[in-house]
């Protein structure tokens, strides 16, 4: 972009109230003698701009970046019924949240209906745990339908999941507590959800959760809102379909908050992820999820129960609400504080180094050792592991070993490096093959011979934390 072009759309980045005119003063002076060609993303770097309002000012979709009295920011999601975005106040400054109706459903009332319901749930809703509704525009010939919701910096859970590479059943026990919470008090209002998955459930900056998106929410109390058509998400609605539950039904929520759960314990799903293959199960009258039994593995014993009862099918075997539920899990965080009680040991948890060459084994040692309270670090090199001890960060050494005769020399210092700092380091060696391990014996040292399975690993390393 030459400096007239860039010159251009400071002024109109000026005008729109987007960049105060001081600054586009300097960003002009600093830059009219150049040579070069201006990139226009500087006004990103610096923090004027988001991306998507830089590209809807070089396209003159100028009008896109306005909403009332707001500045639109960037678009955040795309619900079935509304487009989200990221805006900002005029004149305070605050960031909110702006869901607006989408247009192909704009002259169509009943979409206008649903969309409304949403709102007025959630203006009805005033918990620490749900999204609060700061103002609501029912729609008019001139305006869509639109709902002002406060600002949530931590994005939804969907997301946070793909960045993490694991949950500890701890972070999946606080995280479905703060959930039973938000729809506990829902239900003693008359609501339930209706549509509970990972996208309606945001996190703030300090990881803790706010519910989501009530527009499909059920009163099962008949309140004033209208309740003539119970408006669940198609999951929702082919459950109870298939095991004869009442529409509005809170055993629903607890069902698919089970569904939740399973995912932060495990990383999947027990659902198909496809919404059409979802939905072909349903018009075929069945309901099928699937159990991964090598990640169940890694599942501390006590919390195997709580998934379990809330993924019954048959409603009459669930929790029956979600005071239950939390209370349930009052008695699974005791249980795993008595039986494995690194969960509860703070900045002291023991440290475990896996070395593992198989990717998969590598990230079911991790997650089963996390979640019995074990602080992990990983790699796929012995030298990692001996660099890592020079520095004095674990005492367990978990290695899977496809040589032994490849490790031997490292391994020699790192025994050399334990002794000469009278420090007492656990080994457990897991060979690949059955066969003689060719490594010096010494105390503290395990040979595990194959097959090995969790509990055996394990119990080699709880072993020597006691000691």
């Amino acid at each position: 972009m030459d400096f007239e072009e860039f010159s251009g759309l400071i002024h109109m980045t000026t005008r729109l109230g987007l960049l105060p005119k001081e600054s586009g003063h300097e960003f002009l002076d600093s830059l009219e003698k150049q040579t070069e060609a201006i990139d226009p993303t500087i006004l990103v770097v610096e923090g004027f701009l988001t991306d998507w309002q830089l590209q809807k000012i070089i396209r003159h979709e100028i009008e896109a970046l306005t909403f009332a009295n707001l500045d639109l920011l960037e678009p955040i999601a795309s619900g079935s019924l509304g487009r989200t975005y990221k805006a900002r106040v005029k004149g305070t400054g605050s960031l909110v949240a702006l869901k607006v109706l989408k247009k192909r459903f704009q002259d169509k009332k009943s979409f206008h209906s649903q969309f409304n319901r949403q709102a007025q749930i959630g203006l009805q809703l005033d918990h620490p745990k749900i999204v609060k509704i700061l103002d609501h525009f029912s729609g008019d010939h001139n305006s869509p339908p639109w709902v002002l919701s406060e600002w949530i910096q931590g994005g939804c859970l969907r997301e946070w999941l793909e960045h993490r590479s694991s949950v500890t059943c701890m972070e999946a026990l606080k995280i479905l507590e703060q959930i039973t919470q938000a729809l506990a008090y829902a239900n003693k209002n008359g609501f339930s959800h209706g549509n509970i998955k990972p996208e309606r459930i945001l996190l703030d900056s300090t990881n803790n959760i706010r519910v989501s998106n009530f527009r499909q929410g059920s009163d099962f109390k008949a309140t004033a809102i209208d309740t003539q058509s119970w408006t669940r998400s198609d999951d929702y609605e082919g459950l109870e379909m298939i095991t004869k539950a009442k529409p509005g039904d809170p055993a629903s929520d607890i069902f698919f908050t089970g569904c939740v759960f399973y995912q932060l314990l495990t990383g999947h799903s027990p659902l198909p992820e496809s919404s059409d293959t979802r939905g072909n199960m349903y018009r075929s009258g069945s309901f099928r999820f699937t159990f991964n039994a090598e990640i169940e593995k890694t599942i501390p014993d006590p919390v195997l129960p709580l998934v379990k009862n809330m993924l019954s099918l048959e409603a009459k075997s669930r929790y029956q609400n979600f005071i239950q539920v939390q209370a349930v899990i009052q008695v699974v965080r005791n249980n795993l504080g008595v039986s494995f009680p690194e969960i509860t040991a703070g900045k002291d948890k023991p440290t475990v180094f896996i070395v593992a060459i198989n990717e998969r084994k590598k990230i079911l040692l991790k997650s089963y050792f996390q979640n019995r309270g074990y602080r992990v670090l990983v790699s796929d090199e012995f030298r990692n592991a001996v660099d890592s001890y020079a520095k004095k960060e674990f005492d367990h050494l978990l290695v899977e070993l496809e040589s032994a005769s490849v490790i031997r020399p490292e391994y020699m210092r790192l025994i050399n490096d334990s002794e000469m700092r009278r420090h007492k380091l656990n080994v457990v060696l897991l060979p690949i093959k059955v066969g003689k391990v060719d490594l010096p014996s010494r105390s503290g040292t395990v040979i595990l011979p194959p097959p090995q399975d969790f509990s055996t690993i394990y119990q080699s390393i709880a072993s020597t934390s006691k000691r």
